[in-house]
Parts: C-alpha cells; sequence; structure tokens
C-alpha cells in the first residue's frame, strides 16, 4: 500500500486509468492536487487486461495527479493514463 504514480503541471479536464482487473487486485485512489477524484477498485472474479475506468469530469486546470494504491499484498497494475484537456 502506498505506491505513488504522479504526473506534474498537467492540464486536466478529464481522466481515465487503465489498469488490469482480476481476483489478486486491489484498489487505488485517483486524486487532482488535494481532491480525491475517486477510488477504483481493480478486483474482479476473472482477469481482464487494460480495462478503461473514466473519472468525472474536472474544472479545467493545471495540477498535480497523482495514483495512490490502496491495498497492501494486492496488484495494482496500472497500463496508462488517458488526459484531456476539456
Amino acid at each position: 500500500a502506498g505506491a505513488v504514480l504522479t504526473l506534474k503541471h498537467a492540464r486536466i479536464g478529464r481522466v481515465a486509468v487503465v489498469a488490469d482487473i482480476g481476483p489478486a487486485c486491489g484498489k487505488v485512489a485517483v486524486y487532482a492536487g488535494s481532491t480525491r477524484l475517486g477510488t477504483l477498485s481493480l478486483r474482479s472474479t476473472t482477469w481482464h487486461h487494460k480495462r478503461v475506468f473514466v473519472l468525472p469530469k474536472l474544472p479545467a486546470g493545471t495540477t498535480t495527479l497523482r495514483l495512490v494504491t490502496m491495498s497492501s499484498r494486492a496488484t495494482v497494475r496500472i497500463d496508462g493514463l488517458a488526459i484531456a484537456r476539456q
């Protein structure tokens, strides 16, 4: 728990997280600055690769985007981030 993926000075209007999901997967929290945009559960009964999770729209602006693992001893495999400016 506590591993962090950070993207600084990101111009963000909308964020999507691409991740693997499966029975051994945990949770990840997504932050824009100090605001938590959401918590993603990556747990599923079967493995699926490159699932896309679209988060709620934000006011457009520049901020630091952080993904923080919430589960110890659980897999969190992030394949990518998609960022729209509007």
